[in-house]
């Protein structure tokens, strides 16, 4: 029993001597823990100066990451109002003095005011440690530097070489330092410091021969300056301490930093750019920041890496020396006393290497992988173009080339025939050995336009030459002397659209096209049939045989013409039927005559002017 009474009451003094060890001393806790709308005057604060606007609590408080919890409100400070302070609980005649405060600037000009202050109760004089804000109107958007100085002599102010956000709460830690005998104290001011420790201070007052603080009463003071001058500020959870640890609110419990990976960017073959935040320094110094990467997920420190100036907040790192087409994955990191933390992985492929050829001749002796980017530097004329994959035929002095550009396309840039394309960039596929070129990019409007591309003379004993014809594929060729032995009106040449095709010879200009292993020319138009020339084509809206097949009833389609006579004829040429059209739509009837092909022969009464067309009947 004395054994269980000496060990509790161990522990007990143990428990208390731990309390008094690690209770934070503080000299002022104003966290405004007021009604919204009251005046500070209310709550212990005196007014020292000016009346027009009173400063008083708006609903809702500032927090800071890592420092102590926010309750109640917080003060609003406008321009040209009402100035106060509210005293210390005790009075320091020599060491430090830490205040901490929370602020969060909305609006700020250009000439600069101080907001913030110590001071001796009952006297304005003198105002020391003297906290500034400034717009920076050089950079876009709008930023703002703090200032510091110890007196009054606006020479001895000094401001802040970074930049800082509006609308954004900021940690700011005013040390002064009384030192024995007059006009040596010192002061300094942190801005956003690593909650652990003391650090840096961010400034550090030059001018330490002006008036000192007094020794016998001392408050912290709330100001609003001129119109023309003065920030318009939120300020909250001021702590006043005679040490770093209970000013800032620091418990001694440090974690690893808090760290988040941004997005990859700016992504070329061998080099892009990733982002990171430290959200969190987890209560101590951070020793290094930055970006690591590897081709393995979840790269370390221990693998490529950036390192980065800086400690909390946003911040981006060079990734270089990239291997191209290459998948990497990226992690923002942070160091401190606790290891090293890491954000979530990111992922992003280097972009595939571009080899520049001069023209298409060149383009063609390259390697059709699908993959390999290429760029044609010199110009290309457009020949023929048609809805169909958004395709495009292309020629230079050099050789000929099919784009293959299916939905969604890459080349947005409506061009005409004849136009010149500068520029083009896409990979070469290989299309059971028809060659296409997939465009990645638009190449942006025609540098030239009506370009002349005369058609390449071949033979049809050409056309049988498979290697010959591989050297011609896509290039705009003609074709002489040729007649069509089959010339009934069944031969199509474009979508929907049939032709009667007189009798004799002429040319056909087309495109070089390939089908099972088997060059063809493809005309683009009806003028590139020079037999056509005078001759009026008839659409399928105009004419035509439907249901075809059918079951031996089919009615034929006559809209435009008049005075036309059909001749329906057996496959071996016996005359079955012959019946005058003069009606738009005419029915006719086969089923009598049994199953098979037959050929009705139309005759225009008008010009004597045939065609034939096939029926077939199941």
């Amino acid at each position: 029993m004395k054994k269980l009474f000496i060990f509790l009451t161990s522990l007990f003094v143990m428990i208390i001597f731990g309390l008094q060890i690690n209770a934070q001393t503080l000299l002022l806790n104003e966290q405004f823990d007021y009604p919204a709308g009251d005046s500070l005057t209310a709550w212990g604060w005196t007014a020292h100066s000016g009346t027009t606007y009173t400063i008083k609590t708006t609903a809702g408080s500032l927090s800071y990451t890592g420092y102590p919890a926010p309750a109640g409100n917080k003060a609003s400070l406008t321009v040209t109002g009402q100035d106060v302070n509210k005293p210390l609980s005790t009075v320091v005649t020599s060491g430090p003095i830490y205040v901490a405060a929370l602020v969060n600037i909305s609006d700020a000009q250009a000439a600069g005011d101080y907001f913030f202050h110590l001071m001796k109760p009952g006297s304005t004089s003198p105002l020391v440690a003297r906290v500034y804000v400034k717009k920076d109107t050089t950079v876009t958007p709008n930023k703002f530097k703090f200032g510091f100085m110890k007196g009054s002599t606006v020479t001895n102010l000094q401001y802040t070489t970074a930049n800082y956000d509006f609308n954004t709460t900021h940690l700011i830690v005013l040390k002064y330092v009384v030192i024995s005998g007059n006009t040596n104290d010192s002061a300094f001011l942190f801005i956003n410091p690593p909650i652990s420790n003391e650090g840096i201070p961010t400034l550090k007052a030059i001018d330490v021969s002006q008036t000192d603080l007094d020794v016998t009463a001392q408050a912290v003071a709330l100001r609003q300056g001129t119109a023309t001058n003065a920030p318009t500020l939120t300020i909250d959870e001021i702590r006043v301490a005679t040490n770093w640890n209970d000013a800032i609110g620091y418990t001694g419990v440090i974690t690893a930093p808090t760290v988040q990976t941004g997005t990859a960017t700016n992504i070329t073959q061998n080099s892009a750019t990733c982002s990171g935040n430290v959200l969190s320094d987890g209560g101590d110094a951070i020793t290094e920041r930055g970006i690591c990467w590897s081709t393995t997920s979840n790269p370390t420190v221990n693998d490529s890496k950036v390192a980065v100036s800086g400690t909390t907040g946003t911040f981006s790192g060079n990734l270089t020396g990239l291997n191209a087409s290459t998948l990497y994955y990226a992690r923002a990191y942070a160091t401190n006393s606790q290891g090293v933390s890491y954000g979530a992985n990111v992922s992003f492929t280097t972009s595939v290497p571009t080899i520049q050829v001069i023209n298409i001749g060149e383009l063609r002796s390259k390697t059709a992988d699908n993959s390999t980017l290429y760029q044609i530097s010199g110009e290309v004329v457009l020949t023929y173009k048609q809805i169909n994959r958004n395709q495009k035929f292309i020629q230079d002095a050099s050789g000929a080339i099919l784009i293959d550009d299916p939905n969604p396309a890459k080349i947005t840039t409506v061009y005409n025939i004849a136009d010149g394309i500068t520029g083009l960039k896409g990979k070469l596929y290989n299309y059971f050995g028809y060659l296409e070129f997939i465009p990645v990019e638009d190449p942006g409007p025609a540098t030239s336009t009506n370009n002349a591309v005369n058609p390449i003379v071949l033979t049809m004993a050409n056309f049988a030459d498979t290697n010959l014809m591989k050297e011609h594929q896509a290039k705009l060729v003609k074709l002489e002397n040729i007649s069509f032995t089959d010339a009934n009106g069944t031969n199509k040449f474009l979508t929907n659209r049939k032709y009667r095709i007189p009798t004799g010879s002429g040319s056909v200009t087309g495109i070089v096209t390939m089908s099972y292993s088997k060059y063809y020319i493809t005309s683009r138009a009806k003028a590139d049939i020079s037999m056509f020339t005078g001759i009026n084509d008839i659409s399928n809206d105009q004419t035509g045989i439907y249901p075809n097949p059918s079951n031996g009833k089919f009615f034929i389609k006559l809209e435009n013409y008049r005075n036309i006579e059909i001749k329906i004829y057996s496959m071996v040429g016996k005359l079955i039927h012959k019946q005058e059209l003069n009606k738009a739509v005419n029915e006719i009837d086969l089923s009598g005559f049994g199953k098979g092909m037959y050929f009705v022969k139309f005759t225009n009464t008008n010009d004597n002017k045939t065609w034939t067309e096939k029926v077939i009947v199941q």
